[in-house]
């Protein structure tokens, strides 16, 4: 049986989460998980070995201080498996550090093991360093599939390079009752690091009034967070504290931490999503649901320009064009997502060569 580490982002962030569980059920194989934060969910699993806890923080972090060189644990874990794979979404960001990337060039160009790189974009980046360096790591690679056509045209000269569309996609969704309750759940982000005060005052008052807009139409209303860590719960609790005379108690709340389960069933169970967080939207239209996606990213729009998404795509960078006060839910389409399901199949066409599938 092959032994291989999974690498993802490891903040107790439900899309990232979803990535691991399906991965980890999708081929009969050991994978390491290194993860930073208690999860419940990753220790359900029984084909894991599983590093966890903060001490794991506390110990990379000296042992890049010491070293000076990216990813330690993963170097030490790297001796004992065949593999690597990296699954993840916005994992190629530019950001301040450009030495970042290139401990990163380094780290991957000292790998031992062979690895894969599933399910990502690139961006946002300025600099055409910051793009070479992202080659070099991806040239590395066994495979790399990437998952909206804007990221794969960047590096489409690189032979191992493939797109296809979003992992979340290839979920299997029978073990989910999708028969729609009259339910709306908004996955809510925090604004703060990403916009000005203004921009992110703006965008909590409109979940506010899209709220207040659902509830009088007899909805029940969740918001809900997918990430702790990123203030997801931060910014559902200004929401409710601003919210105005009888805001919460037209609101109930849903924090994601390692319930994977329970948080897919209610997406599941819901007919509208209002989604900020990108896996908002995929799993709402994996399900089958109306969703108004309020994209915070090129990312979200990428990805529903290539399916050719039907409906309105509320960008929370033009936010005061926008009133949901008056916002019509009755507009809003299912969008048929099947080709989009078959399509990211293809993310796993390398991975199934050197992965036994579990039979099902």
């Amino acid at each position: 049986m092959k032994r291989a580490i999974l690498h993802f982002y490891s903040a107790n962030n439900l899309g990232d989460d979803l990535f691991v569980g399906i991965i980890t059920c999708r081929y009969d194989a050991i994978f390491t998980l290194i993860t930073y934060q208690h999860n419940d969910y990753f220790s359900k699993i029984s084909n894991t070995r599983l590093t966890s806890g903060n001490f794991n923080k506390f110990l990379s972090r000296t042992l890049k201080f010491i070293t000076g060189r990216n990813n330690p644990l993963l170097r030490y874990h790297a001796k004992t498996n065949d593999l690597m794979i990296y699954a993840g979404g916005s994992i190629f960001i530019e950001g301040n550090n450009a030495g970042h990337w290139v401990k990163e060039a380094d780290f991957y160009n000292s790998l031992r093991i062979p690895y894969y790189l599933l399910g990502s974009n690139i961006g946002p980046y300025e600099s055409d360093s910051f793009l070479s360096t992202i080659k070099i790591i991806l040239n590395g690679a066994e495979d790399v599939c990437l998952r909206d056509t804007a990221s794969y045209d960047l590096v489409k000269d690189l032979p191992n390079a493939r797109v296809a569309s979003d992992i979340a996609f290839t979920l299997d969704t029978s073990p989910y009752d999708t028969t729609s309750d009259k339910l709306a759940v908004f996955s809510v982000i925090n604004c703060d690091d990403r916009f000005s005060p203004k921009i992110t005052q703006k965008y909590e008052q409109e979940i506010a009034k899209l709220s207040r807009n659902l509830a009088a139409a007899g909805y029940r209303v969740v918001l809900m967070s997918f990430c702790k860590y990123e203030g997801d719960e931060d910014a559902i609790r200004r929401i409710i504290t601003n919210g105005g005379e009888g805001f919460k108690e037209i609101v109930s709340t849903h924090y994601y931490n390692g319930d994977l389960e329970k948080s897919l069933a209610l997406l599941a169970k819901s007919e509208i999503i209002v989604a900020s967080r990108f896996h908002g939207a995929i799993l709402g239209l994996l399900f089958g649901k109306k969703v108004l996606p309020m994209a915070y990213s090129s990312k979200t729009t990428n990805i529903l320009k290539d399916m050719s998404f039907r409906g309105p795509i509320i960008d929370i960078n033009n936010i005061y064009e926008f009133d949901g006060s008056s916002f019509n839910f009755s507009t809003l389409e299912v969008n048929n997502v099947s080709d989009q399901v078959k399509l990211a199949e293809k993310q796993f066409q390398e991975l199934d060569k050197v992965l036994e599938k579990r039979k099902k």
